[in-house]
């Protein structure tokens, strides 16, 4: 396709936006270019992936294919690398991205602060990825290399990690809220020093901040949930909105630079949500009998020792205890259970364990299978065809403590979610407990498996946001059905690419002016042999991956 237009493209990554909260506030004239794009553009919930995570969602999202096809379901490897599972990057993504696409079309592309990009990818322009938790010192972070020199002179908050372990059993989160502001400002500011070197056709910014501060201060804001209290809604209530409000700001100063000729695009990974209860699914499996403990492990797991005692037993070398959990954890001793800190991998007996749960941002259970894992105990065929529907039943059958209801709406197969040569790699269930609201953990103690969770009081919903406003956009068209692989190829279209026959996703013609698309229709190519995975090369080092760990349990997307 020719593209005949000089139309650039702005595609903002809102993580976790939610028309929930976005609606009235732009109503109420808190969101003032929220409010401008819903009127003069089209817009509409846009489906995540499910269950609806950052990384596979953000994955699809660069490359218009489902996890099936793009090999990414979490932030980990499966198990059947490793019990004890590698953290996942950009090297182990196993399709085409947009980038690379438009790139190989002679456009010049820039991507600032996007989750699951680094290492970056070479493209006709630069990749700023969201920073892991670390700054590599010897190795390229950025694409081209001298990116993040210059950011690190001229914006060095932008390198700054926040630690989320430090907030998560307080509630004091005064400075925890400042740094989540200063993030976005920081995205802001780097945005416009690398919009200053770069002329663009599409630039691609995401800001982050609006994940985290929705999952630590839900409950504050949240009158219905039952960790809220009354005198820190007065002092936190508001966090949330003015988080949106500063990204509404960044917003608006992006558009305003890019220029009146620019197609933009908002979109967001998931959709957000009140998180009332936590599911420990590993003691539910213990329960069942389904999933054993070390001998020698299981003291700990039972009984629940004063918190400074597992630190002690640490630095004896007790080996069933995860260090990052126990030095992190900045709270009053009294109320935090220690065990919060033993490692999973290492406290089970994978000999005699039949079925384990997944991270918690899989939401989903994987069996032991003989051949498959490395202890895998559960023999394929038969076997594994009968304790999986056991396991179906039993969840179906799952029942909250306090009002008796049931647990679990639906459970998936990895057939019934994803396809493509890697489908096997999801876990062997998937499952959603109350729309979301229920969160599933690998917590493998504790004298309920169903608890209300007080600290992590917000998490992931299907749907996401997508609005378009631009030349060539249609206003007023409310879209009732879109989805994450939809934006790849609708981003493609704008920018005058073809888009490959392979790309699960369709175009949003429906967004689109009628004059444009009678100008240029859609056209698709045939689908190229797709780069191999980097996911052999050596992404991070021991310590780099430790960080990197660290970051995702204070997100509480791995345990």
């Amino acid at each position: 396709m020719a593209s005949g237009t000089t139309i650039k493209t702005l595609v903002i990554g809102v993580d976790g936006g939610t028309f929930s909260l976005i609606r009235p506030l732009a109503d109420a004239g808190r969101l003032p270019t929220f409010a401008r794009l819903m009127r003069e553009g089209s817009w509409g919930e846009l489906r995540s992936t499910v269950p609806p995570v950052t990384a596979p969602s953000w994955v699809s999202f660069q490359t218009g294919k489902n996890p099936g096809k793009h090999g990414v379901f979490g932030f980990v490897s499966s198990p059947s690398a490793g019990y004890e599972r590698k953290v996942l990057s950009a090297a182990s993504i196993k399709a085409r991205t947009a980038w690379n696409l438009l790139s190989r079309a002679g456009r010049r592309v820039g991507i600032l602060n996007l989750p699951f990009t680094y290492p970056p990818e070479e493209v006709n322009g630069f990749v700023v990825p969201q920073p892991p938790g670390f700054v590599p010192k010897d190795r390229v972070f950025s694409h081209p290399p001298e990116l993040a020199s210059l950011l690190a002179r001229e914006v060095p908050e932008f390198f700054q990690g926040i630690d989320y372990l430090r907030y998560w059993f307080t509630d004091e989160k005064d400075e925890f809220l400042a740094a989540l502001k200063r993030g976005v400002e920081a995205t802001r500011r780097a945005a416009s020093v690398l919009m200053e070197r770069h002329e663009l056709d599409v630039l691609v910014v995401t800001v982050i901040m609006t994940d985290p501060v929705q999952h630590f201060f839900w409950k504050y804001m949240d009158e219905s949930h039952p960790a809220h209290d009354p005198v820190l809604r007065d002092k936190y209530g508001e966090a949330i909105h003015e988080v949106y409000e500063a990204t509404d700001r960044l917003m608006g100063d992006l558009i305003e630079r890019m220029g009146s000729e620019t197609n933009v695009i908002v979109v967001s990974d998931h959709g957000f949500g009140p998180n009332t209860k936590a599911v420990s699914l590993n003691q539910w499996l213990r329960d069942l009998g389904l999933l054993k403990v070390k001998k020698k492990a299981a003291p700990l797991v039972k009984w629940r020792l004063p918190f400074p005692a597992y630190g002690w037993l640490r630095k004896l070398g007790v080996p069933y205890l995860d260090p990052i959990v126990l030095r992190q954890i900045n709270a009053d001793r009294r109320v935090v259970d220690g065990r919060m800190g033993l490692s999973i991998s290492a406290v089970i007996d994978w000999s005699r364990t039949r079925a384990f749960a997944g991270h918690r941002s899989e939401q989903g259970i994987f069996l032991n299978v003989r051949g498959r894992e490395p202890l895998g105990i559960v023999e394929p065929g038969q076997e594994y065809e009968e304790l999986r529907a056991v396991l179906e039943a039993e969840l179906h059958q799952l029942r909250d403590p306090d009002d008796g209801g049931k647990l679990v709406d639906q459970v998936w197969r990895p057939g019934d979610l994803y396809h493509g040569e890697y489908t096997d790699e999801a876990p062997d269930i998937t499952f959603m407990m109350r729309g979301y609201e229920y969160k599933a953990n690998e917590f493998i103690h504790g004298s309920r498996v169903v608890e209300v969770e007080r600290w992590h009081t917000g998490t992931h919903r299907l749907d996401g946001i997508l609005l378009l406003c631009g030349p060539t956009i249609r206003q007023g068209i409310k879209m009732k059905k879109s989805d994450m692989t939809d934006v790849a190829p609708t981003l493609l279209y704008l920018a005058g690419v073809p888009i490959p026959e392979d790309m699960d996703g369709r175009v949003l013609t429906e967004a689109v002016s009628p004059e444009y698309l009678s100008r240029y229709p859609v056209e698709r190519s045939r689908p190229d042999v797709a780069p191999s995975a980097r996911e052999d090369e050596q992404v991070f080092s021991e310590d780099e991956e430790a960080a990197v760990r660290k970051r995702l349990k204070g997100l509480g997307y791995v345990g």
